[in-house]
C-alpha cells in the first residue's frame, strides 16, 4: 500500500544517519513556524525531532508507539495523500469514510513500524540539497543517503512537501526518480474497481490492521 511504501522510504531516510548540508544551518524553530524557516530547514528540524523522540532507549513500547503516531500526523499530509490516491472515488465517500480511511493509513504504519524504528545517529550521512519548487508550487528537497563504509554514490531521494497555513507537510518521497505516491495510486483504485467501492477498501485495511495487532 502507498503509505507503507512512503513510510518505508521515510524510515530509510532517517534511521541510523547523520544530517549534513552545505547551505543551511540546523533549524531551531518549532515545526509550526513556517514563516521563519525555509523548507529544507523545516525538514531538517523534523528529522532531528525524530531522532530525539524515537532514539530514547528509556521509553516504553507504548510511549514509542504514541510518539510515532504523533510524528506521522505532524510530518505527513495524510489527508492530502488520502485524497490523491483515492482520486475520483474521494468525491463518492462520506466524511466519516474519509476520516476512517485516513485514520487507517496512519494506524497501519504505526503498527508496522513503531517498534522496528529505533534511529541511531552516526552510522551514515544524509546530505540535504538545495530545495526548489515545481510547476504546482510544491517544494522539492533532494537528499542523498549513504551508509558509512558503503561503496557507490548512495541513494537519492526527493522529498515533496506542501505549504499549509502554518507549516509544511510531506506528501510524497521519490526514490531514485520513482514517486511512491504516483506509482502506487493505481493500487487503491484498482482494488476499489475490483471489489465494489471505497467501503471494500476500508474493510480490507481494517482486516490488515487487526492482523498486524495480533502478531
Amino acid at each position: 500500500m502507498v503509505m507503507r511504501k512512503i513510510l518505508f522510504a521515510f524510515v530509510l531516510g532517517i534511521a541510523s544517519l547523520q544530517v549534513v548540508s552545505g547551505h543551511a544551518a540546523k533549524a531551531e524553530a518549532s515545526p509550526a513556524s513556517v514563516a521563519s524557516v525555509t523548507v529544507d530547514e523545516y525538514l531538517r528540524a523534523q528529522i532531528e525531532t525524530v531522532f530525539e523522540k524515537l532514539g530514547d532507549e528509556q521509553i516504553s513500547e507504548g510511549e514509542r508507539t504514541e510518539r510515532f503516531r504523533v510524528l506521522i500526523t505532524e510530518i505527513f499530509d495524510v489527508k492530502f495523500i488520502s485524497r490523491f490516491v483515492l482520486g475520483p472515488y474521494w468525491q463518492e465517500t462520506s466524511e466519516a469514510e474519509r476520516d476512517r480511511f485516513s485514520d487507517l493509513l496512519i494506524e497501519l504504519q504505526v503498527t508496522r513500524w513503531s517498534q522496528r524504528f529505533k534511529p541511531r545517529k552516526g552510522e551514515g550521512t544524509m546530505d540535504i540539497g538545495q530545495p526548489r519548487t515545481d510547476e504546482s508550487g510544491h517544494y522539492l528537497v533532494p537528499m542523498t543517503l549513504k551508509r558509512l563504509g558503503a561503496e557507490g554514490a548512495g541513494v537519492n531521494l526527493l522529498w515533496r512537501l506542501r505549504e499549509t497555513t502554518d507549516s509544511f507537510k510531506v506528501f510524497d518521497i521519490m526514490i531514485e526518480g520513482t514517486s511512491m505516491l504516483i506509482a502506487h495510486k493505481s493500487e487503491y483504485q484498482s482494488f476499489i474497481r475490483r471489489n465494489g467501492g471505497v467501503s471494500s477498501l476500508i474493510n480490507e485495511l481494517e482486516t490488515q490492521a487487526q492482523k498486524l495487532k495480533i502478531r
